[in-house]
């Protein structure tokens, strides 16, 4: 074999070498599609589907979407956070959506993380409230919705929660001693309709701890079926549209065709004015242990899974 063979092949064994590791450094380095993190990654062609990646031919699920958040201080090192999550799919679900905040200090860096999950129907939009303690000053949050459990859910009935009567109150005056109820608004959103009697409304009275203003309202449950749990978010703007308070409760046990009040109090000043405010009401319905009866039908469950 002359020289310039030798070289040729050389020459082929050296740049099929590179190419080898050219490729290993592709194939490893690239994202890889898991198939089941609720994100699209990877070859897939949608998310966690795809017929190359996956073995499984997509259907029409868009991502989550954040659309708001916001973060308020709360007190000495307490802060409250809201974000509203949008979810485009008509047909698609999820009983558990994992979110990541990272939570950034005064320094502009990253100082700590919070996980928590959220449910969310077809076609809803809904706020994620909560509260945290940090000993270091939080200047923003950023988040991420980091995986998404999809489920296909069709509806068996109609929920809704319809929103009667609302009002909000300061309870404490600017010099921090007890006042007079100074109502900011009410609305009597269906005064044609009687609130229903018996409702369990507690007193305003603050106890120990200094309130400083509330919110309550009563809540009419439209749909055929008793729930166990209901989550209500509060969300209250300025006249801006700034959000400047949030807060949450729960309604345990909410029977059909019912009203039922509730309230949420802030132990702390809001130092905007509140103009108007959300209120959401939201249910699980992925889980089958919240639907207590069923009345006027023959439907036992509320959804169907496919």
């Amino acid at each position: 074999m002359d020289r310039i063979a030798k070289q040729i092949i050389i020459a082929l064994i050296v740049l099929a070498l590179l190419s080898g590791v050219g490729f290993g450094i592709y194939y490893f380095s690239s994202a890889r599609p898991t198939c089941d993190d609720g994100v699209q990654n990877g070859k897939e062609e949608g998310i966690d589907c795809g017929l190359i990646a996956c073995g499984v031919a997509c259907i029409n699920i868009l991502p989550l979407r954040v659309t708001v958040s916001k973060l308020l201080p709360a007190g000495q090192n307490d802060y409250d956070f809201v974000f509203q999550v949008n979810n485009p799919s008509p047909g698609y679900g999820t009983p558990f959506a994992e979110y990541e905040l990272s939570l950034i200090g005064a320094s502009g860096s990253e100082i700590d993380k919070i996980k928590g999950s959220f449910y969310i129907l077809p076609g809803q939009t809904k706020y994620v409230a909560l509260s945290f303690k940090m000993a270091e000053e939080i200047s923003a949050v950023n988040v991420k919705v980091s995986s998404v459990d999809w489920q296909k859910l069709t509806l068996g009935g109609e929920t809704q929660f319809i929103l009667k009567r609302q009002q909000y109150r300061n309870l404490v005056n600017m010099s921090g001693a007890t006042s007079e109820e100074d109502l900011i608004f009410e609305q009597e959103l269906l005064s044609e309709e009687p609130i229903s009697e018996g409702l369990d409304i507690e007193p305003s009275a603050a106890g120990a701890q200094t309130i400083y203003s509330e919110f309550d309202g009563i809540l009419f449950n439209n749909s055929d079926f008793d729930f166990d749990r209901v989550d209500v978010a509060v969300v209250l703007f300025d006249d801006s549209d700034n959000i400047v308070g949030i807060n949450r409760t729960t309604i345990n046990r909410f029977l059909s065709q019912t009203d039922r009040y509730f309230r949420t109090r802030w132990p702390f000043e809001i130092d905007e004015s509140v103009f108007r405010a959300d209120v959401e009401a939201t249910t699980n319905l992925f889980e089958n242990e919240n639907f207590i009866r069923t009345h006027g039908g023959s439907q036992e469950k509320f959804q169907k899974y496919y």
